[in-house]
């Protein structure tokens, strides 16, 4: 295991209170940034798979639209488009995290093996940002299931006095 040190010589005795990485938190930091790497990478290949299905969707629903005995088929072209745009947005969704979880990788590598605390900084800034969009996805996704859950209790509530 190679020993690297963030912090340069100093012609000072270190103050106290800065922060020193130990060669185990580099070394752990280093593996982090490795896997880090991996799933950005991961990431964009699933992003580019996502736009991929986006255009085949989109493009086979036009096609049944026009194959359909159904009086309305630009209505299934319209879903096409409106389903692509979608699956669209996703990879556009899935995309920030994977850049920031790449950048990370990058930056804390690279801040290791060059022994500079700017890169080390501007990970741990784009972890932060990667963490910070997944926490507030996850906020909008909880308010939005106790949404559905409060419609559906409204719906089944109004269904029960229908059935009265």
């Amino acid at each position: 295991m190679e020993e690297t040190v963030i912090h340069e010589e100093a012609t000072h005795a270190p103050d106290p209170r800065d922060l020193v990485l130990t060669p185990e938190a580099q070394y752990y930091l280093n593996e982090g940034a490795g896997w880090a790497k991996f799933l950005g990478v991961a990431g964009f290949i699933g992003c580019g798979f996502i736009l991929i299905l986006a255009f085949f969707i989109s493009t086979i629903f036009s096609m049944a639209g026009r194959m359909s005995p159904n009086p309305n088929p630009s209505l299934q072209s319209g879903m096409g488009a409106f389903v692509g745009v979608i699956y669209g947005l996703m990879a556009l969704l899935y995309f920030f995290p994977s850049l920031y979880v790449y950048k990370f990788g990058v930056n804390a590598k690279k801040g290791i093996l060059i022994r500079d605390s700017a890169d080390i900084t501007l990970a741990v800034i784009k972890l932060k940002s990667f963490l910070k969009f997944w926490g507030v996805l996850m906020i909008i996704s909880l308010a939005f299931g106790v949404l559905c859950i409060i419609g559906l209790i409204a719906g089944a509530g109004a269904l029960s006095h229908l059935q009265r």
